[in-house]
């Protein structure tokens, strides 16, 4: 992996965005530009930040077309990379697809006892009527998603891509749980 560079060197004109180029060449945070699934957000924003006011389409507003349509082309990708990274779940299933690995919607978790847990909550939910409860399905939820982020970084620093595969699964139920508590909380308080 090399990193990507937005500017010409000699003459300082926007480039394309080099095919075959992943977001981690041109964010890179905490480990260099090696894809990984551990990396520091701080980071991440600092890079991205600096990086943006290079590209910023506003800064081309006076430069001939193609340059304005490279610097928009690079800003969309540094955007899409940004939050692809900065989102566990996205940054998961990114990672996966460097892999040649794709996750379809229709996927569900393997283990009978993980569905049970999810089928659980998502009933929890929908039955509780007060806030307290709403709390505790939310903090156990928050533990649940804490300690499958804990265990992708762990395969995918060991290259364990089937048990990253299933672990991306596993969040992808608990964020959709996470998106379930913050309806009912929004419906609640509406």
């Amino acid at each position: 992996m090399t990193s990507v560079t937005t500017h010409c060197p000699h003459c300082q004109a926007v480039q394309p965005v080099p095919p075959n180029s992943t977001y981690f060449d041109i964010l890179p945070a905490s480990h260099g530009n090696t894809p990984t699934f551990d990396i520091n957000t701080n980071q991440l924003r600092r890079a991205f930040l600096t990086i943006q006011q290079r590209v910023h389409p506003d800064a081309y507003a006076r430069k001939d077309e193609r340059e304005r349509e490279l610097a928009e082309q690079q800003s969309s990708w540094l955007n899409h990379a940004y939050h692809t990274l900065r989102d566990p779940l996205a940054r998961a299933q990114y990672l996966l697809q460097l892999y040649d690995v794709d996750i379809s919607e229709s996927e569900s978790i393997a283990s009978p006892e993980l569905l049970m847990t999810v089928m659980q909550a998502r009933e929890d939910i929908e039955e509780t009527e007060d806030d307290v409860r709403i709390e505790a399905i939310a903090g156990e939820n928050n533990l649940r998603i804490d300690a499958t982020l804990n265990a992708l970084k762990t395969a995918f620093q060991s290259r364990d891509i089937d048990r990253a595969k299933e672990l991306t699964i596993e969040l992808k139920y608990w964020y959709r749980i996470k998106t379930a508590i913050r309806t009912w909380e929004d419906d609640r308080h509406h």
